[in-house]
């Protein structure tokens, strides 16, 4: 059970700094970051957002077992506003994006320091 709440929180936290980035969200928490923006995003997506910020503050205050019963609907949720919010991109595009920069960088270092040894 905890495992899983660890995991909702984790995507709320994911989502709510994809919300200050690509939309220029404020607030508190999910909800508020959401809210401020919400003419930015498509209702589908701001249901998926509300669903999962809904299913973790329940299983914080209230039922936690709640997210063991609504954890794959929570998954698909946030796959879908992730995909959305990062801008069509999935997680795993997302990760290869940044594992290429962080080769391309470490290449750039290692010819820097060649030349520099020159």
């Amino acid at each position: 059970m905890e495992d899983h709440l660890t995991k909702v929180t984790q995507m709320s936290q994911t989502l709510e700094r994809l919300l200050e980035k690509s939309c220029n969200a404020r607030g508190r928490g999910l909800l508020e970051k959401l809210s401020s923006v919400q003419n930015q995003i498509p209702n589908d997506i701001q249901k998926q957002v509300r669903f999962i910020a809904t299913i973790q503050k329940k299983a914080t205050r209230e039922n936690a077992k709640i997210v063991e019963e609504k954890y794959k609907d929570v998954q698909a949720a946030y796959n879908q506003a992730l995909t959305y919010l990062s801008g069509g991109f999935s997680f795993w595009d997302i990760l290869k994006r940044k594992l290429i920069v962080a080769a391309i960088a470490g290449l750039t270092v290692a010819v820097l320091y060649l030349i520099k040894i020159r």
